[in-house]
């Protein structure tokens, strides 16, 4: 059993950190004295591979936790005992380096809230008619639960502005870019923009850590950090982010060693409009969503600019988005050189973008109303998948599909 065929494999499609066979041995890196090649034997120490020793997945037998009760946290944590949203930015910078997490207060203005669950809502209900919606969990039946858009800066002014941390779209965004810049270091850059719907019914996320994809040990500092906007009220019934505090100075103070038994998991709780920053190293994974609404988030994962972006925006970017961005957005999705290390770079640092894009369609800003024929997009495969799966979600009468006609091939 090879890490491909055990960790982060994709579910019929769904983009979504699961696993979707049976786990019947330990997977966490044990030194057994062989000889490997140079340093062969440490590619595979990874935190990952702890946390599914630890059984911090659902199983694909039944959809149902490995680890008994890591997705339920009521009484796990007195009131008071854990980050709630704050303004100050002492608060949370000691939130942060002591929990690994903390909350922005009202970092979306009333209006900029509406704004952001009527872009992120039409979206998602155009992918959805055009075929290409992409779906994430699963009921015990197997069925999609959750929609996930991902490549936001192609989709709405306001979804790029919030990949800028622009203060035309975010109220907070100078506290929230001086928090990520204390967290990264300067010329940070955006690894992935992506939105989660969470309907009801679903199975929590296996847990993971942001930077998960590189090999212990970790330095006292991350690589990595999420900063997420709350559009709905996150609460322990609707499966607010699943984290576990304090797990970020667990993990880099391990080691090599196998990491220990973890502090136990809570929700993240807080109203809409909130900004969850994670450090890259905390424990955390999204919750189930128990309740009878969908749980929306639009999730953002910046990193230091020598670490390969998950999203490669030189081929999935807009060229009419490339063409109005400005300077910050265009240093944030990598097309801007950096020459932080030794050497330089030829050329006027950014480079041409056409030669490695060829006639790829990105998905752009869709609405309900869009009749796009799936094969328009470089994303076309996803098609036979997405209209399979909406089948089986209007059979099942999932919240998400309720009220929409199944695509045409």
């Amino acid at each position: 059993m090879t890490i491909d065929s055990v960790l982060a494999k994709f579910s019929d499609g769904a983009p979504v950190v699961q696993i979707n066979q049976k786990i019947t041995r330990k997977v966490g890196f044990v030194d057994d004295g062989r000889d490997y090649p140079l340093y062969t034997r440490y590619h595979r120490n990874t935190v990952q591979r702890d946390l599914v020793d630890q059984g911090y997945y659902v199983e694909v037998e039944g959809n149902t936790p490995k680890r008994d009760g890591y997705d339920t946290t009521e009484g796990n944590y007195a009131p008071g005992d854990l980050p709630v949203p704050e303004s100050d930015i002492e608060r949370l910078r000691d939130d942060l380096t002591t929990f690994g997490y903390c909350l922005v207060a009202d970092a979306l203005s009333e209006e900029q809230l509406s704004m952001y669950r009527a872009r992120v809502d039409e979206q998602a209900a155009g992918e959805r008619r055009a075929g290409v919606a992409s779906f994430a969990s699963a009921d015990e039946s197997g069925v999609a639960t959750n929609q996930f858009l991902s490549a936001l800066v192609n989709k709405g002014q306001c979804l790029a502005d919030a990949v800028e941390i622009s203060s035309r779209s975010i109220q907070k965004a100078e506290l929230l870019d001086q928090l990520m810049e204390e967290v990264l270091g300067r010329s940070f850059i955006c690894n992935s923009a992506s939105a989660a719907l969470a309907g009801p019914g679903g199975t929590p996320q296996m847990l993971h850590c942001g930077q998960s994809m590189i090999p212990k040990p970790w330095p006292p500092w991350p690589y990595e950090c999420f900063l997420g906007f709350l559009l709905d009220d996150f609460t322990a019934n609707n499966g607010g982010t699943l984290v576990i505090p304090g797990s970020h100075t667990i993990l880099s103070a391990a080691g090599t060693d196998p990491i220990p038994e973890l502090p136990p998991t809570t929700n993240v709780t807080a109203p809409a409009g909130t900004a969850l920053i994670m450090d890259g190293r905390l424990v955390h994974g999204t919750g189930a969503n128990r309740s009878d609404a969908l749980r929306r988030l639009i999730i953002l994962t910046f990193h230091k600019p020598f670490i390969r972006q998950q999203e490669q925006w030189m081929l999935t970017l807009d060229r009419d988005v490339y063409a109005s961005a400005s300077p910050k957005l265009k240093e944030r999705l990598g097309f801007q050189a950096w020459h932080g290390g030794l050497g330089g770079f030829e050329g006027n640092g950014e480079g041409s973008v056409a030669p490695l894009r060829d006639d790829y369609q990105s998905i752009g800003v869709m609405t309900p109303d869009d009749h796009v024929a799936t094969s328009t997009f470089a994303a076309r495969s996803k098609g036979q998948y997405s209209r399979r799966m909406m089948g089986k979600m209007k059979a099942a009468d999932k919240l998400l599909t309720r009220d929409d006609e199944i695509p045409e091939a």
